[in-house]
């Protein structure tokens, strides 16, 4: 075989295995960066304002109000006094930039309004929740569409059992935004 064309063919096998693999570390790093500094500080307790309402003044987008009861899941009784954080990214962006933490009142109940959320490629908008509490720290989410609101198959096959009390519900649909029931159960 001629040692040109082996050259050659090894460069070009070289530069293909590099470029690759200089995309798959630039994901990677683009990955980590977003689950260990956006996320991560997101979900640092002390940065989310307190506040339950989300919305951003200028954006011309629907609202979302989202009214529940946060219950202790084994013997289905409410949570008074406990704090939730919430989070979704911005309708006009890829970036989480709607956040708030507030705190259950006396019978387990909160309420929070926020824009219609933005979403990823390719999935659903959603609304994420926290909670601490109990001793463990839950995390959920809420799916929505235009006019729809659900859970996904893990949710479902975690709250199933017990009933409509854990199934989110869409209480009101106008050209104003939505109303929705969701009870957060740890």
């Amino acid at each position: 075989m001629d040692p040109s064309i082996s050259s050659r063919r090894r460069f070009i096998v070289n530069s293909a295995l590099a470029t690759l693999g200089l995309t798959a570390l630039s994901n990677v790093s683009v990955l980590a960066n977003s689950l260990d500094g956006s996320l991560k500080t997101q979900l640092d307790f002390f940065k989310f304002p307190k506040t339950n309402d989300l919305r951003k003044p200028g954006l011309q987008v629907k609202s979302v109000e989202v009214i529940g009861t946060l219950y202790d899941k084994s013997e289905l009784t409410p949570l008074p006094n406990t704090d939730i954080r919430v989070w979704h990214i911005s309708p006009d962006s890829e970036e989480v930039g709607h956040m708030g933490q507030f705190t259950t009142d006396e019978n387990g109940n909160y309420r929070f309004t926020t824009d219609f959320p933005g979403h990823e490629f390719g999935l659903k908008a959603r609304i994420h929740f926290s909670v601490a509490a109990k001793g463990v720290n839950h995390l959920d989410y809420l799916i929505l569409d235009n006019q729809q609101v659900h859970y996904d198959h893990v949710q479902w096959r975690d709250v199933n059992s017990l009933g409509d009390i854990a199934r989110p519900q869409l209480v009101k649909f106008d050209s104003n935004g939505l109303a929705i029931t969701k009870n957060i159960l740890i």
